[in-house]
């Protein structure tokens, strides 16, 4: 009798699809760059980041905590302190729909910053490979 198990498929990340308000809060050249840096570099602190990115520590702050309203990044509890804070993504995958915002004038800057910002991100990860 053989012993065979069949791999089990890794689990598949929730899907979230980005709405108007999502899109908005995401929408932010410094906060896309601290959302890519998280995903590629994994956990950090404020501190950290600013480092990473050239960026005043209360500044990134302040982004990180405007990502976590929108549930793109989450705090790592139990590491840090209350004045060190860790931080990692949110493992989901993003759906942006781009035709449900061109007729929608409030969206529609977000939706060009976000595109310009992925396009910008790709671009530069391409060149570094």
């Amino acid at each position: 009798m053989s012993d065979d198990v069949e791999p089990q498929a890794p689990p598949r990340k929730p899907v979230r699809r980005l709405d108007a308000r999502s899109l908005r809060g995401l929408a932010h050249p410094l906060r896309m760059s601290i959302l890519e840096a998280l995903a590629l570099d994994g956990p950090a602190t404020a501190t950290g980041l600013s480092g990473r990115l050239g960026e005043n520590t209360g500044t990134v702050s302040w982004h990180l905590r405007h990502l976590a309203q929108h549930g793109f990044i989450e705090e790592e509890t139990g590491r840090g302190t209350k004045r060190e804070r860790w931080w990692r993504v949110v493992e989901e995958t993003k759906v942006l729909e781009t035709s449900e915002f061109h007729d929608d004038p409030h969206t529609k800057g977000a939706l060009s910053v976000y595109m310009h910002e992925l396009v910008q991100q790709y671009f530069s990860r391409s060149r570094t490979t």
